[in-house]
């Protein structure tokens, strides 16, 4: 009996944490947003390299959480959709998963026999975002280079071309302020002026005036 004991203990003590689910969420600096709740019970949930929404957004806080894996990647999505709604978000985007050891378990065989195994777990990281007034229609990679300048984009037709870095964009700029673009789109009207600068491979400087277009 006294073994049997040991095992239930050792179950509840698992299975506790795993049940949990709850979202942790961190403001990104100045970037809040009054947020206008949809009503609805959850908002979509993007994951980077998998789906991506179609419609440019403004993220406005960092979301995470560390019990991910052992209850299951759609229960943590739908926690984070979850979440999202309760900030009045438009959508989530799943930026980053990382596997880490949650501690281990001991678990009694009977027999005086028992064994130790870790707890895998994951740690989630994604953005609560709104949806941003405008679209650029491009694309930039890690090191803020055009990497993709779309059909209709209000980039057509300028000077901008791929490969070019990416300095400033609506005043703001992109080598200090890695919110840059974001702020820039969250200022942003339709059919209203934007200055832009850029610097090509040869290291010559753009300066160029965009006028960007709804984002619908």
């Amino acid at each position: 009996m006294n073994n049997l004991l040991k095992v239930m203990f050792a179950a509840l003590s698992l299975i506790a944490p795993l049940g949990c689910t709850s979202v942790q969420v961190e403001p990104i600096p100045g970037m809040a947003v009054t947020p206008n709740p949809r009503g609805g019970p959850n908002v979509p949930v993007y994951q980077v390299g998998i789906q991506q929404p179609t419609r440019a957004g403004i993220p406005f806080a960092k979301l995470t959480n560390r019990l991910g894996s052992d209850v299951g990647a759609e229960t943590t999505l739908f926690a984070f959709g979850s979440k999202g709604s309760e900030l009045g978000a438009d959508f989530v985007v799943v930026i980053d998963a990382q596997a880490y050891n949650a501690g281990s378990i001991t678990t009694y065989y009977g027999m005086g026999i028992s064994g130790t195994q870790p707890v895998n777990q994951t740690a989630y990281t994604a953005l609560a975002c709104m949806y941003a007034p405008v679209r650029l229609g491009i694309n930039l990679d890690n090191d803020s280079k055009l990497s993709d300048i779309q059909p209709g984009s209000c980039f057509e037709g300028t000077p901008a071309r791929i490969g070019d870095r990416l300095l400033s964009i609506g005043g703001y700029r992109t080598t200090s302020d890695r919110f840059a673009l974001y702020r820039a789109l969250a200022e942003g009207r339709p059919g209203q002026s934007m200055e832009v600068e850029l610097v090509d491979g040869g290291q010559n400087v753009k300066r160029i005036t965009v006028y960007p277009r709804a984002n619908d």
